[in-house]
This record gives structure tokens, sequence and C-alpha cells, in this order.
């Protein structure tokens, strides 16, 4: 599924915001910029709500936000890299450097678990996330989760 939604224009290198809110609207930014969603503040409001719920921070530098929300039609992801690292309230208490935000439709939970599953099973391999956090391009990033083995 990642391997088939996944565009160099859905992937951010250089995320900048300084706490985990300015984060997430960055990221609702690129749904936005890739002509994913027409309203980002629905999609920033959906995201913050389910963050405040309880944070998708992952640990091990990593966090998957994501979202139920009537912006998209079906899923969609993209990925951010903040080289610096934010505050995310990770388990580990680690900053996070990479983040997969995920939408979906609020009718299809299937594709919604099956695409967090996919990410979780792609960091699981610390090889594969380092090499992601370590790419010059989006192109790069692509390649890297092309040749998985998720």
């Amino acid at each position: 599924m990642l391997k088939d939604i996944l565009k160099r224009e859905f992937i951010r290198l250089d995320l900048s915001g300084s706490s985990k809110d300015e984060v997430i609207k960055e990221l609702t930014n690129i749904f936005a910029d890739a002509g994913l969603v027409e309203n980002a503040e629905a999609v920033f409001k959906a995201v913050i709500t389910r963050e405040n719920t309880m944070t998708t921070a992952l640990g091990k530098n990593v966090a998957l936000p994501h979202a139920k929300t009537s912006e998209v039609k079906q899923i969609q992801m993209v990925i951010g890299v903040h080289p610096e690292g934010v505050e995310f309230d990770a388990p580990d208490h680690q900053p996070v450097h990479l983040l997969f935000a995920v939408l979906s439709p609020p009718h299809i939970s299937g594709p919604h678990i099956q695409c967090l599953a996919e990410i979780a099973r792609l960091i699981e391999n610390t090889d594969v996330k380092q090499n992601i956090l370590k790419a010059q391009s989006a192109d790069k990033i692509i390649n890297i989760i092309k040749n998985s083995t998720i």
C-alpha cells in the first residue's frame, strides 16, 4: 500500500517547526500543497484532536500522526523529516525526526490500519529508518521504501 500511494511531492526533508503543533501544521500543509485536501485547517484540527487523545509518537524518533477526515476520499500519506528533531511526547522521551502522516475517510478502517501497520514494519528495520533519515532527496526516500520488504 505505501509503495502505491507515495509520490515525491508528498515528502518534505526540511520540517522546521519548534513544537508538535507547528510540525503537524507543516504536515497538513504538505497535503494541501500536493492537492490532496482542500481545507488544510480542517485536516489540522482532525490530526490535533487525534493527537490530543494519545500521542502518535512511537519512540525511536518516529511519529505517525493520523486522522480520519471527510477531506479525503481515499487513504493519503505524506512524509516529513525534521533534521533537528521535535518534542512529540514520545514514550522514550526522544525527539521525533521522522513523521508519516496518514489521512483516511471516516468510513474506511481496514486500509487505514493496514497503512499504519506497514509503516510500523518499515521503521522496525533500523537500517531502513536510518537510510530514510539520511536521504538527501524525496526520490531517494521513495526508492528506499520501494526496495524495502514491507
